[in-house]
């Protein structure tokens, strides 16, 4: 049996601004490829990393390259979601609703998802509105006999709108305007179309030439 598939998926805290990659193992040097691309990608300096505590985060390859680059890395306790509850959440939205619960395992695959990668972003990033958590408060203080909290969430807004909404010293006025040039190049349907096209090919490409389960 071949490798198998993986996703590196990055997930802004403050913007939920979000970055699939997908890689064909989870080696240390497949996974800094990752990371190096992902810096390339994202509209914004990457400061920091806080990744799970798996051995292709954490290892001296990329633990020398964040110190390199200035790039914060931290890790989360082993066997803690909640440590990582934001990537979590978003792993539902990218890997489980587009690809479901699939197995791919050929670099062709790779090839393909990551093709279908490059459109999802622009779809997720510019177009789909989010919930963002600020809070919860217990049922009691609610005047509700109940245990538990309730959750509070913010106005849903896209990635791009929370990005936009930020001061300038943290996002400047020619990365806005460079964004905003990219925003209007962009059309959701040709976006969906192109989306629900590759996720055809992807599974092709899996279904011809990788392992058959």
């Amino acid at each position: 049996m071949g490798n198998m598939v993986y996703t590196v998926n990055f997930v802004d805290v403050a913007t939920y601004w979000q970055e699939p990659i997908a890689q064909l193992n989870k080696s240390e040097r497949a996974t800094l490829a990752s990371l190096q691309l992902l810096q390339k990608r994202l509209p914004f300096s990457l400061k920091g990393l806080h990744p799970d505590t798996g051995s292709e985060f954490v290892n001296w390859l990329a633990k020398d390259w964040c110190s390199e680059q200035g790039i914060a890395l931290t890790r989360s306790r082993p066997n803690k979601k909640n440590d990582n509850c934001f990537i979590e959440q978003r792993n539902n939205v990218v890997v489980r609703n587009y690809l479901g619960y699939e197995r791919f395992d050929c670099p062709e695959a790779v090839r393909a998802m990551n093709e279908l990668y490059e459109t999802l972003r622009l779809y997720l990033n510019f177009f789909q509105a989010t919930y963002k958590l600020i809070g919860k408060v217990s049922y009691e203080s609610l005047g509700q006999h109940r245990k538990g909290y309730r959750r509070l969430y913010d106005q849903p807004a896209t990635p791009y709108y929370r990005l936009n909404s930020l001061p300038n010293g943290v996002f400047n006025q020619a990365q806005k305007v460079e964004l905003a040039k990219l925003y209007e190049s962009l059309n959701p349907k040709l976006l969906r179309d192109r989306i629900n096209s590759l996720t055809i090919k992807l599974r092709k490409v899996q279904k011809e030439l990788g392992y058959h389960y």
